[in-house]
């Protein structure tokens, strides 16, 4: 499970003084675990498919000041590649040598 707060911008005054519509982003703070490791990094334990777990992603600490037209984005995802390893979704150890799931 990857957890991202990412600063957004939906619309820029560019230096020519007209708007750019291009959102504009930026990561604040990130965090990710291994959901196989979510009660101990001791013992591994698989998820159970159909039961909703209640996780903890440690995004660290970081202090920031939002400018006017800024807004903070939560973003939760299964994986984080390239920055961190695939997370093939089987539930078998990785290796380095399965196949990616597409």
């Amino acid at each position: 499970m990857s957890a991202r707060a990412v600063d957004r911008v939906a619309a820029n005054l560019n230096h020519a003084g007209t708007i750019d519509l291009a959102e504009w982003t930026r990561a604040v703070a990130e965090g990710i675990l291994r959901l196989r490791y979510r009660h101990s990094f001791e013992q591994l334990e698989l998820l159970t498919p159909g039961k909703i777990e209640e996780v903890t992603v440690d995004c660290w600490s970081t202090s920031i000041i939002f400018n006017r037209g800024h807004c903070l984005r939560a973003t939760v995802t299964s994986s984080n590649h390239p920055r961190f390893d695939v997370n093939q979704g089987t539930g078998q150890p990785w290796t380095g040598s399965s196949p990616d799931i597409s």
